[in-house]
């Protein structure tokens, strides 16, 4: 079994009974706000739910992996981990003065983004860009603060345009563009209203630009100076921000919306550190991360982060170093993450089957075969077993998902049990 076949059965197994149907059409289940006179709305269909890949234990800068790119041993198994979940949205930080200083070239870079949005779209998730933090381009290893701003620009520009155009134009997949993270951080509002001026005209007009920002809602003094650059807003949820016990009321978001009535509001960032709380303390936490996305004034949000930054503290993973997802995390939000809301595109095309294929993206979900079982291989759906389905074939055809046994014996996928039928 793959790593994502066995992370997907692992974290399946954390659920211990199956989610209450009323529960699911409860609340943000049902139809989505309607979304006519929005600036710019966020390029996705449904709520957002995502997870944030992240460095290396020990190398914080966004640099670090970008130049480093271990594909194999620590990319690609994050968004793995992020499929495990549920998940429908992938983000992960990028950086501009790597490139800048000479440290990759942008063709490397554009390379390096393209093969992960490839990989996202190729699994049926969204992708949302970052272009980078203020703290990516600080530090005497990588650039400073005073980087021109053109230079900012161009970097994302040239970013965007690689995943956008040609063979490779992705901007259906791509929910929207986080141009400078937490700028709050370390940018003026005058440089992040030019920074907008100099990058929105060269993206997509399907793909929303904004500034993440870390401070508390509503955050008015600095959304106020910089609103006019954001197509919609991205605030970030820490405990660091609002303390454990006091976390960001809904009034709060209700004010956010009322001041800004016709721009989205996505949680783009938003985790705790286990290694500070106790375990009620961060199932609690990331609950109300969940509740709070699932107003129906907000489009989602996407959990910081699918693995730990450190070995001993930031242990903000939903999975551990050893890759085993970690229960006050990975569990509150796999059983949000099931909840039936998908990107666009999701379903992989008509007539695709497993195999050849490994994963098909319809049907209410992403379908693998996962462990050897009597009749073939059990039929996995989101990574949890499929009313106990088993199959040597699984077909994707005329909008059913149809298996076969290893008795020849067809069966098709009726929504949450199976039924006799005949060959697709």
């Amino acid at each position: 079994m793959d790593r994502r076949k066995f992370l997907g059965a692992v974290a399946g197994g954390m659920l211990a009974a199956p989610l209450d149907a009323a529960a699911q059409e409860a609340g943000s289940s049902g139809p989505q706000k309607d979304r006519r006179g929005l600036s710019t709305a966020v390029n996705f269909a449904g709520k957002v739910k995502g997870v944030s890949l992240t460095s290396k234990p020990g190398r914080p800068l966004e640099s670090a992996y970008w130049i480093e790119w271990d594909w194999i041993g620590w990319i690609r198994p994050q968004i793995d981990c992020a499929i495990a979940l549920g998940a429908n949205t992938v983000r992960l930080i990028g950086d501009v003065a790597m490139v800048i200083v000479g440290a990759i070239s942008q063709a490397t870079y554009n390379a390096r983004l393209q093969q992960i949005v490839k990989y996202c779209v190729d699994n049926g998730l969204a992708y949302y860009y970052t272009g980078c933090a203020p703290y990516g381009t600080d530090g005497v290893d990588n650039g400073t603060l005073a980087t021109p701003d053109a230079q900012i620009a161009s970097v994302i520009v040239s970013n965007i345009a690689a995943i956008t155009s040609g063979s490779v134009d992705y901007r259906a997949n791509i929910i929207g563009a986080d141009l400078i993270t937490e700028a709050n951080a370390g940018f003026s509002a005058a440089r992040v209203n030019n920074i907008y001026s100099l990058v929105r005209p060269n993206v997509p007009a399907v793909i929303p630009c904004t500034f993440g920002t870390s401070g508390a809602l509503p955050d008015s003094s600095w959304l106020n100076s910089i609103s006019g650059s954001c197509d919609f807003i991205d605030p970030h949820i820490y405990p660091q921000i609002y303390g454990i016990n006091n976390f960001p009321p809904a009034g709060a978001v209700f004010d956010l919306h009322a001041a800004y009535p016709n721009k989205e509001i996505l949680f783009g960032e938003g985790g705790i550190d286990t290694s500070k709380y106790t375990g009620t303390q961060v199932v609690d936490w990331i609950k109300n991360l969940t509740s709070l996305a699932d107003m129906p004034i907000a489009r989602g949000a996407i959990l910081w982060a699918a693995q730990d930054q450190q070995t001993g503290t930031e242990l903000y993973g939903a999975f551990d170093s050893y890759w085993h997802p970690r229960a006050s995390i990975a569990g509150p939000w796999l059983r949000w993450c099931r909840l039936p809301y998908l990107p666009v595109p999701r379903s992989s095309p008509d007539g695709i089957t497993i195999p050849p294929a490994a994963s098909i993206n319809a049907g209410g979900g992403i379908w693998t075969l996962g462990a050897a079982m009597q009749r073939g291989k059990q039929v996995l759906l989101n990574g949890t077993s499929a009313a106990g389905g088993q199959a040597t074939l699984l077909s994707w055809r005329n909008g059913q998902i149809r298996v076969q046994n290893n008795l020849g014996a067809w069966w098709v996928w009726t929504g949450n049990s199976w039924s006799a039928t005949t060959p697709p």
